[in-house]
């Protein structure tokens, strides 16, 4: 963090925030379908891909300081599926090929909750809000994740 400026942003509960770009969804738990062995709780947010290469990954998130130096966007759509822990993540706007910093909003995001980012909407990897570890499941199409260095920290309160 040489020389960088600090930007503090408010970190808001995700149920309580419109963030441009991003769909969000709890679990909705009344939907759910119980048998003797079993539980399935569908989710009802529908996404279309550019691509039909889908691939995906488990995320484990560790606790943090909640300041970001990096953001990424993709070409294409992303979706978290959170199942456990409570996740601090970064978004924000690009604004001619930076990150708008006008436009950054930090998002507390708990288990049991649905993300798709859009493509080329800015974030980042969440961390850990406590000493519990976040769970996550990511699923987009191959795609690169292109790292952009900021020229300012993000910093969660």
């Amino acid at each position: 963090m040489k020389n960088k400026n600090v930007r503090e942003y408010r970190i808001q509960d995700i149920d309580e925030m419109k963030i441009r770009g991003v769909v969000f969804e709890k679990f909705h738990e009344e939907l759910s379908h119980h048998e003797d062995y079993f539980t399935w709780t569908p989710i009802t947010e529908l996404t279309k891909f550019k691509s039909s290469m889908i691939t995906g990954g488990y995320l484990n998130a560790t606790y943090h300081i909640p300041d970001f130096l990096y953001m990424e966007t993709h070409l294409d759509k992303e979706i978290f599926f959170f199942t456990s822990g409570i996740a601090i993540m970064p978004f924000a706007d690009m604004l001619n090929g930076v990150v708008d910093p006008d436009s950054v909003q930090i998002a507390r995001i708990k288990p049991q909750t649905l993300l798709v980012v859009d493509a080329g909407k800015a974030h980042f990897v969440a961390v850990s809000e406590n000493k519990d570890t976040v769970q996550a499941i990511v699923v987009s199409p191959i795609q690169d994740a292109p790292r952009i260095e900021l020229p300012f920290v993000i910093r969660g309160i």
